[in-house]
């Protein structure tokens, strides 16, 4: 007795650690029991209804592709986005009809003309008195009244300290500053009229002020401008004495003329400010360019033009 009572508690607590092996053996055995009753499924559920079909992708990796190599696009195709068709309203067909068939360049130039500046110093008498006169024709003024011939009385002798200036022409002629100068006249009117010579300045811009001779009863001409003769053949329209700024409505667009040579003619299209250069569409005969007068003499200074004698007055 004396034994369990020193021993007792180790008695009890060794009971307890032989339950507790006693009951982790138990629920060992019971675990690998019930594993065995367990069945292990690693397919996925299942199911009873219609299998669902795979989604088709072979589009969208058509879009992918595409997007990671885009197309470049052409801007000089007509694919009327950027270069739209122009249509020709007056058309009696279904057709659409581009630039390429009408517009600026089916305009033809048929001619050119000169446009000159025209001096002729003559001399009248009245009995015994002789008076110098300048015929001038300024025929590049567009308005007719304005372009035709005008005398103008030469002082003489002439005033060297104050120099006459000889009106010229109206309206193209200001815009111009065409101004003549008669500086001296050379020789006497009452004893040879025939041998006169008058010296003169012509001034005008762009070309600067140069001097002129002028003989008696002989035409002196400058060319300043040019006139053309333009027909448009897909409308059947013609522009005759065409200057520059001469508007010209065809092809649904407003065309204006803004500069005229001596075989070509430059038209520039409203709509989109291009310019295009017409040449003239049959040979001419050489013309002075503006503002150089035509078959000069020998004369040192700015050169005279002869002419056969105008009859007088």
């Amino acid at each position: 007795m004396e034994f369990l009572k020193a021993h007792f508690e180790k008695i009890i607590l060794s009971a307890v650690l032989l339950g507790l092996i006693a009951a982790a053996v138990v629920l060992a055995i019971q675990a690998m029991t019930f594993l065995g009753h367990v069945k292990v499924d690693t397919g996925g559920p299942t199911s009873v209804g219609p299998k669902v079909p795979a989604v088709e992708t072979t589009n969208y990796q058509a879009t992918i592709q595409s997007a990671l190599a885009p197309k470049l696009v052409d801007y000089d195709k007509p694919h009327k986005i950027f270069n739209p068709f122009k249509v020709l309203q007056s058309s009696l067909d279904d057709k659409l009809y581009t630039s390429q068939d009408f517009g600026v360049q089916k305009l033809l130039v048929e001619k050119i003309k000169p446009l000159s500046l025209i001096l002729f110093p003559h001399v009248r008498t009245y009995g015994e008195r002789s008076s110098l006169y300048m015929f001038v024709t300024p025929e590049y003024e567009t308005v007719p009244a304005y372009a035709r011939e005008v005398a103008r009385s030469v002082s003489y002798p002439v005033n060297v300290k104050r120099p006459q200036k000889i009106a010229i022409g109206r309206t193209v002629s200001k815009a111009k500053n065409l101004t003549l100068t008669i500086t001296n006249v050379v020789g006497d009117i009452s004893v040879d009229a025939g041998k006169i010579k008058i010296l003169a300045e012509l001034s005008m811009d762009g070309y600067g002020t140069n001097g002129i001779s002028l003989t008696m009863s002989n035409e002196w001409r400058m060319v300043i401008e040019y006139a053309a003769d333009l027909i448009y053949p897909p409308e059947n329209k013609q522009y005759p004495d065409a200057r520059v700024g001469t508007p010209m409505y065809f092809f649904n667009d407003t065309n204006r003329v803004m500069e005229i040579q001596a075989d070509s003619v430059t038209v520039k299209e409203e709509s989109s400010g291009k310019r295009t250069i017409i040449l003239i569409r049959r040979p001419a005969a050489p013309i002075a360019p503006v503002g150089i007068p035509q078959n000069p003499t020998t004369s040192t200074n700015v050169p005279a033009v002869n002419s056969p004698s105008k009859p007088t007055p």
